[in-house]
């Protein structure tokens, strides 16, 4: 019996997932752990493994549809097998239930229900196969074009009266130009030619294929949406300080000469980090509306830049960890992150984030506190920079770190001094060995 392949449950709060890519094609040989698709989470992109082997029989959703989780989108099994019928997406959630206000006393004084308005529908664009080919040799927006074809078909003659309308016949545009717009579907109509006597050249669709708005990642939705919420409902304040980090740069210098594990400037801020939570445990926390948790356990989200987006993995019990052991699962995580190979539950549940810029050459900048933390740490990069030591100039490797904070459960003081005490374990690494 063919195997279906769902939609994966990967957390309590996911409820569905994007298709981003197939890896395997129908008909494709496929074997029990290999990846069949990526998809897109409110989280991250991720692989889907196969948990049969068999032929990959049938695809029922494609790059680009947004399911419900558990929802069937494809059978693996052997080749001619007969395929089950495919289950229908469960019904999403009734809305709850109202209180019935109190009846009028009577049935004159009793209110008319207005039903609400229905949404308008929206047809599926369709357009017969001699009007879309007519408007590609064109080089025109078919989608532009008003459709008097069979239930809101456009057909060719739509395409025809379009071009009468528009004066296509009297544009002035060369036929490289005109094959190049049909290759790129771009409608030459928007165009504005600047060729002699206005004709539209080559340079001029080049122009529109560079300018041409492009969609949003799922990526990029995921993050804007996320990061609006925050700045719409968080009210933050901001708290930087310098950091001499002369010390611990040599330390880290003689470290990695003596280990095999690689420590980087990161690792030792992820650790001060967790040592400052322990002392500040009201940082660790998380507003609630008009209540607040502390959070017992210090989970650090590491921010990693990834092809487009960024993703946080996390270090979890971060205080209970050797530096040795958060530079080697951290260079774990991001390794996974780069390759899209991160488990939900490793870049889920951090309490606290460190979004580090250093390695882009980057002074100091300010970071959006995700929604679900109360506090976010940006760090800039260590450089020599001269400052009075000891009561004499000196050149010194300073780095500036910057708290972004909820206001509604932190106040300046409070955060003034968790930093202070970041800076403090930063500057004197005896605790590192």
């Amino acid at each position: 019996m063919a195997t279906p392949v769902i939609v994966p449950e990967l957390g309590e709060t996911m409820n569905e997932a994007t298709i981003v890519r197939w890896l395997k094609n129908e008909g494709d040989i496929v074997k029990k752990g290999d990846a069949l698709l990526e998809i897109q989470t409110d989280k991250a992109v991720l692989e889907v493994e196969s948990f049969a082997s068999g032929t990959l029989l049938k695809i029922l959703a494609q790059a680009g549809e947004t399911l419900p989780v558990l929802q069937v989108i494809a059978f693996i099994g052997e080749p001619g097998e007969k395929l089950p019928e495919v289950p229908k997406a469960p019904p999403p959630p009734a809305a709850p239930s109202r209180s019935v206000p109190e009846m009028p006393a009577t049935a004159a004084e009793a209110p008319v229900p207005q039903a609400a308005p229905a949404p308008p529908v929206q047809r599926r664009f369709t357009i017969s196969p001699r009007a879309k080919m007519l408007a590609k040799e064109r080089g025109i927006d078919p989608t532009k074009i008003a459709a008097t074809g069979p239930d809101g078909r456009v057909i060719e003659r739509d395409v025809v009266a379009y071009l009468e309308r528009k004066g296509y016949d009297s544009l002035l545009i060369s036929p490289t130009a005109r094959r190049l717009a049909a290759d790129l579907n771009i409608d030459v109509l928007d165009l504005k030619g600047t060729g002699p006597a206005g004709k539209i050249v080559k340079a001029d669709v080049l122009r529109a294929e560079r300018e041409k708005p492009r969609p949003l990642s799922q990526t990029r939705k995921i993050i804007a949406s996320k990061m609006v919420k925050s700045a719409r409902e968080i009210p933050y304040f901001l708290v930087t300080l310098s950091v001499d980090m002369t010390e611990l740069a040599a330390l880290r210098e003689r470290l990695n000469k003596e280990r095999t594990q690689r420590i980087s400037y990161n690792d030792f801020i992820v650790k001060a980090c967790a040592f400052a939570l322990r002392s500040f445990p009201i940082v660790n926390a998380v507003c609630l509306g008009e209540s607040y948790r502390v959070n017992e356990s210090i989970h650090i989200g590491v921010a990693v830049d990834i092809e487009d987006g960024l993703i946080a993995p996390v270090i979890r019990d971060a205080d209970r960890k050797s530096l040795d052991q958060i530079a080697g699962e951290s260079a774990q995580l991001v390794e996974k992150a780069k390759n899209k190979k991160l488990r939900p539950d490793e870049f889920q549940g951090a309490t606290f984030t460190i979004s580090n810029m250093g390695m882009l050459g980057v002074e100091s900048f300010t970071a959006i506190i995700p929604p679900d933390q109360a506090a976010i740490l940006a760090v800039g990069s260590v450089t020599d920079s001269v400052v009075v030591h000891d009561g004499k100039p000196v050149v010194r490797k300073i780095m500036k770190i910057t708290l972004s904070s909820d206001h509604r459960i932190l106040d300046g003081a409070t955060s003034a001094r968790f930093l202070n005490e970041v800076k403090r374990k930063l500057e004197d690494p005896t605790w590192a060995g």
